[in-house]
């Protein structure tokens, strides 16, 4: 449904807004809430029902709005778009066919909702979107100020970020006492694992339980599985190239079952993978904490968790050692020199490389499959 209004002078507001040395703008004209905020949620959404949805002709029920988008020019012309079909490019785990339907399972990322109409930079904007029981709201009324201003930022990618924190709040949803228990047992919420999959790590991390536990009663294995004979396909960037074939030795190794064979070639190949993306963004310093950065080269991935994957990769990939003894631990570092107990390169940790390694990739340049979300 595309409808098309005008709004009265009230919301000139909006437009007055405009922020004058040493004053503060007497509205909040550019917000996102989701409805994992709760009351905060609410009392925006009822205030814009109140100021802006409540004026578009014929609008249904909101118990029957999944998605509204309103798009509102200088001159206070509007045109909602009210349950229209939304398209997204997607990264998808594994080849979609055209037509078919597409589960969560199925997308690894959204990278951008493609608007149901035109949008100038110069244009206000509302957008609400829905997964499930789930609703979120962004507003962004600052093109309206006086004088005009434009938008810089590219909306499309902002809407599908918001969208993919839809679809994978079970990710985000971690406490910090959860996280702390996961990271000192090395893992992580890793992207490519499917939703029940990550719920049950974060589950017996929230409980106290060992993630150990999930790998021995076989809750992991059809993941593993996929990753190792499938995950490959996400190196699919020139960045990767170089590594390729070292990587797809270490994923047909891990599937085998030769576990020291795969942590011998994975754990190293990380750090390749971490240079040839700073040599990509120009860098020519590779500390260790240059390398940790360009795995995660953006903080606007929420959902993919980019401050606590850092944390991951130095607590646990590149965790300090002092060489000497034979260490009791795996890292790029105690594989690297020759130094890691044999015992201790076992299927936990040839998995955590192989899933590590496919991480780095979903925040990398890349191609994009294309998919309905």
């Amino acid at each position: 449904m595309i409808t098309d209004f005008h709004l009265s002078d009230h919301l000139a507001g909006f437009a007055e807004a405009s922020t004058r040395p040493g004053e503060m703008a007497p509205v909040i004209f550019r917000d996102f809430v989701s409805s994992e905020d709760g009351v905060p949620f609410l009392t925006r959404i009822e205030q814009m029902h109140d100021g802006l949805f409540s004026r578009i002709p014929n609008l249904p029920n909101p118990c029957g709005i999944g998605t509204l988008f309103v798009v509102v020019r200088a001159d206070l012309s509007a045109t909602a778009y009210i349950n229209e079909p939304l398209r997204a490019f997607a990264r998808a785990r594994d080849n979609v066919q055209a037509g078919a339907m597409v589960m969560l399972d199925d997308i690894l990322d959204v990278d951008r909702l493609m608007l149901p109409g035109p949008a100038h930079p110069h244009d206000a904007v509302v957008s609400l979107l829905s997964h499930g029981w789930r609703r979120s709201l962004y507003f962004d009324f600052s093109p309206l100020h006086l004088p005009p201003t434009e938008r810089t930022y590219d909306l499309e990618r902002l809407l599908g970020l918001q969208q993919a924190q839809l679809l994978f709040q079970h990710r985000t949803r971690l406490s910090l006492e959860g996280w702390q228990r996961l990271l000192s047992e090395g893992w992580f919420p890793f992207s490519y694992l499917r939703a029940a999959s990550v719920q049950r790590i974060i589950a017996h991390a929230e409980s106290g339980w060992p993630v150990q536990e999930l790998l021995a009663d076989g809750s992991l294995d059809t993941d593993l599985r996929d990753a190792a004979t499938k995950g490959s396909a996400l190196f699919n960037h020139s960045t990767f190239q170089p590594h390729l074939e070292a990587i797809e030795r270490g994923f047909e190794r891990f599937a085998s079952g030769d576990y020291i064979s795969a942590t011998s070639i994975l754990y190293p190949r990380i750090e390749g993978v971490l240079r040839s993306l700073r040599l990509g963004a120009g860098a020519n310093s590779f500390r260790v904490q240059e390398l940790i950065g360009a795995a995660t080269p953006s903080d606007d991935a929420i959902h993919l968790m980019p401050t606590r994957f850092r944390e991951f990769l130095d607590a646990f990939c590149f965790r300090h050692f002092a060489p000497g003894a034979t260490a009791s631990y795996v890292s790029r570092h105690t594989v690297a020199h020759g130094v890691a107990d044999p015992a201790t390169m076992d299927r936990k940790a040839a998995a955590i490389a192989v899933l590590t390694l496919l991480q780095i990739a979903l925040f990398a340049p890349r191609t994009r499959e294309r998919a309905g979300a």
